[in-house]
């Protein structure tokens, strides 16, 4: 879940915007937004109180937890955060430990020229 919502705020997805997102985003945005709300409710947290830990309305956490693609990505960590998904959000921008990311540091590094 974590590793999609880092990709779709990468590649410029996610941000308020007129224009439509990718069908994929559409897509795995609810299912994140369920998972958030999944979350807490395991947790025994009502909507208030997780809206209030990182200053956002009710409605701004329903609109999450429906996974709409107009949220900013940063109320979705701000959110994530809240509930204790993540201990450092410097995490989420760490590739390196991306397995995709590695190999192709990899393949860079062979084709250097040794001198």
């Amino acid at each position: 879940m974590i590793r999609n919502l880092l990709i779709f705020w990468y590649e410029g997805y996610i941000m308020s915007t007129t224009s439509s997102p990718r069908c994929s985003v559409r897509l795995t945005l609810p299912k994140i937004g369920v998972d958030i709300q999944q979350a807490r409710k395991l947790r025994g947290l009502s909507i208030e109180v997780v809206a209030e830990r990182p200053h956002k309305s009710r409605k701004t956490l329903q609109r999450v937890e429906a996974g709409e693609y107009q949220v900013n990505i940063g109320i979705y960590l701000s959110v994530l955060l809240a509930l204790d998904f993540v201990e450092n959000i410097e995490d989420f921008s760490d590739f390196s430990n991306d397995p995709v990311w590695c190999h192709l540091l990899t393949l860079q590094l062979a084709k250097k020229p040794r001198m």
